[in-house]
């Protein structure tokens, strides 16, 4: 029975990557919601495991690391934030999912979101310059000057935090 909570936290979070990655894509804004529930969620994941494996000191010690992982995480997006590198929901996403990665996954999480974030700007840059009628941009522009002007246009790297998200559910999954 406890491994199905478990289990249930688990696909709670997947559902909210999945949401969250859904909403950037398509209007580049990640429903305050959605980090909530993560975060949220988080707790339930914990107290199942500490249930099923009957030690709830190393629960409470990994929630600990947790919290501290994502404040990290958080305040390192609010500095890309304020760069105008990523967005706040992107910050507050990533440090969301931060708290669930632990120690032990944390940097595997960083290296797959900023990798999968950096092919994603590659694709959406190309297609915006590829595509300009699609995007509703003046197409008589040579390529080279279509590209240039992409690079100020929004990246959903909502959607590259949400895969670096579903690694960490397979990898918890596994445990």
């Amino acid at each position: 029975m406890d491994a199905a909570f478990q289990n249930a936290a688990l696909a709670g979070f997947a559902f909210c990557l999945l949401w969250a990655a859904a909403r950037d894509a398509r209007g580049y804004v990640i429903p305050n919601r959605a980090i909530v529930a993560t975060t949220a969620l988080f707790p339930v994941y914990l107290l199942t495991r500490a249930i099923a494996t009957g030690s709830m000191t190393s629960a409470l010690g990994d929630g600990a690391i947790g919290l501290s992982l994502a404040a990290l995480v958080l305040i390192a997006g609010f500095a890309m934030f304020s760069l105008h590198l990523i967005g706040g929901g992107d910050a507050k996403l990533a440090s969301a999912v931060a708290l669930w990665a632990g120690a032990d996954n944390v940097v595997a999480f960083l290296i797959i979101a900023s990798i999968s974030g950096g092919v994603l700007a590659a694709a959406v840059l190309i297609w915006r310059a590829a595509f300009p009628q699609l995007e509703s941009a003046p197409s008589v522009q040579n390529f080279g000057v279509r590209l240039r002007q992409g690079l100020k246009a929004p990246v959903p790297f909502g959607v590259a935090i949400a895969i670096g998200g579903l690694y960490i559910v397979t990898r918890l999954a596994a445990l």
